[in-house]
């Protein structure tokens, strides 16, 4: 979200802790799409190389916690920017470019 978005939320008469809502929501979704995509580049390579050396292919049940790590990194990364957001004055953000 761009800080002239903010500001027209902000000056349309949106609760601030909505906005401050929307950074770690949207911080938490991408930690989670990063998660998946890790695990599964992972557990390919692993699943790879595995049959090339002749292993059984065996993946931890930990590996799962993955994507739920990467939606707890992403919620504690997205509330700094939040909680910034909300304390500028909308018109200073409709200046803004």
């Amino acid at each position: 979200m761009c800080r002239r978005e903010i500001g027209i939320s902000l000056g349309l008469g949106m609760p601030a802790w909505h906005i401050a809502m929307q950074f770690p929501l949207e911080a938490m979704l991408l930690g989670i799409v990063g998660g998946l995509a890790g695990m599964a580049v992972g557990a390919l390579i692993a699943a790879v190389l595995a049959m090339l050396l002749g292993w059984p292919f065996m993946l931890p049940w930990t590996v799962m916690l993955v994507p739920v790590v990467g939606a707890m990194v992403g919620a504690v990364g997205g509330c700094v920017p939040a909680i910034q957001a909300t304390r500028i004055n909308p018109a200073e953000l409709l200046r803004s470019t």
